[in-house]
């Protein structure tokens, strides 16, 4: 199932997010990880790559993006992230990068998959959870979440690459972003669900019965 499929489904009392973007930055393990194999880290446009405190980051525009008032929802990017190798130009590209998250506060990054053995599957790379994230009257806000690879997504970059760089349970990468949300909350309600539940702390945070 593709992303757009995921977050086209009908629901009732979600707010959209406005614009925004997330970032990926690699952890200092994965960076050496993949110099160690000659491979680095690009970005599908229109995602770019820059640096942050010396590390590499894919940083993704906001695609669409929704928070229900039982604080449920997703975020979909535009773009994604490519990892390459300069010596055989062997690459593996996520594409339509989305971020759900359960009730449970257990979540998961999927991303369509394409490389020379794969075109296009979509596929749990990666895993999270909900500490960091917080919703605010007018934005919703991710911080230093770590992203942990799975073991679908280190078996496919095995068939890519020969071996993975990292295995599964290793965190790739730390998100952040932030998201804003549609002037009024009030009548501010979209048309696709989500499944991303969403902490609310920090003194500005709001609260379930503020929502209600």
């Amino acid at each position: 199932m593709s992303a757009t499929a995921r977050t086209s489904a009908p629901a009732s009392g979600a707010l959209a997010l406005r614009d925004g973007e997330i970032a990926y930055c690699l952890t200092d393990r994965a960076a050496n990880a993949l110099e160690r194999e000659g491979i680095v880290l690009d970005a599908v446009a229109p995602a770019t790559v820059r640096t942050r405190d010396g590390h590499a980051c894919v940083q993704m525009p906001l695609r669409e993006g929704y928070v229900r008032l039982d604080l449920t929802g997703v975020v979909a990017a535009q773009g994604g992230f490519s990892l390459r190798r300069t010596g055989d130009g062997r690459s593996a590209d996520f594409e339509d990068i989305t971020g759900t998250i359960g009730l449970d506060g257990a979540g998961v990054v999927s991303a369509g998959v394409v490389s020379a053995r794969r075109h296009g599957a979509d596929t749990r790379v990666l895993t999270f959870t909900n500490a960091g994230m917080a919703l605010f009257l007018t934005e919703l806000r991710g911080r230093d979440m770590p992203l942990t690879l799975t073991e679908a997504c280190a078996d496919s970059l095995a068939r890519d690459f020969g071996t993975s760089p990292l295995p599964a349970g290793e965190d790739l990468a730390i998100a952040s972003g932030t998201f804003r949300l549609l002037p009024a909350l009030t009548g501010n309600r979209a048309s696709a669900p989500g499944r991303l539940p969403l902490r609310c702390d920090g003194p500005n945070g709001l609260s379930r019965q503020a929502l209600a």
